[in-house]
């Protein structure tokens, strides 16, 4: 019986010692990785970004900061100029397994949105699946304008077709907040 034990133990350490270096590797490489894959947003971080809504006295203000040791980019933002504030977050990571930038999004509301980004040159695709009491599906574009803008367009995608609902640029406001 003992020496089954230590045949079951001796198999688990091989085993383990087998497959812990490549974990490690992987970890390792997903690490690296991450930074340069949300490089297309990097050019947002440490900065807060502030536009108008078209027509109304109305801003919305969009703070990015690195988060843990930057494998993550967190946007904080806050819409004021309504009688009560309206503010989210957002998470973006690198996704190794999709090969795709992804992110989540909640707000103070109460409902919650999902998608990813696609960079091309200068633009930037938002796809977004918002989850609440009405599901709605989403396109935003960020397109770069010089160093300290960049143009914002959101259209809903319904019935077929696509409605834009609004768009708005944003430029480089004050440093993020620590």
């Amino acid at each position: 019986m003992r020496r089954h034990a230590i045949r079951g133990a001796a198999t688990t350490l091989a085993i383990a010692l087998a497959i812990v270096p490549r974990v490690i590797a992987a970890q390792s490489a997903a690490r690296t990785e991450a930074p340069r894959a949300l490089e297309p947003l990097a050019f947002l971080a440490g900065s807060c970004w502030k536009g108008s809504f078209p027509g109304r006295a109305t801003t919305d203000e969009h703070c990015f900061e690195w988060v843990y040791g930057g494998k993550f980019l967190r946007d904080r933002h806050v819409v004021r100029g309504d009688s009560v504030p309206y503010e989210g977050e957002t998470v973006y990571a690198w996704d190794a397994t999709q090969r795709r930038i992804v992110w989540w999004y909640i707000a103070r509301p109460g409902f919650h949105s999902t998608g990813d980004v696609v960079a091309d040159g200068d633009l930037l695709t938002f796809g977004e699946r918002v989850v609440a009491a009405r599901p709605r599906q989403l396109r935003t574009t960020w397109r770069r304008s010089g160093a300290d803008a960049y143009l914002v367009r959101v259209e809903e995608l319904a019935d077929g077709g696509v409605r834009e609902l609004w768009s708005m640029e944003m430029r480089r406001s004050r440093p993020a907040p620590p």
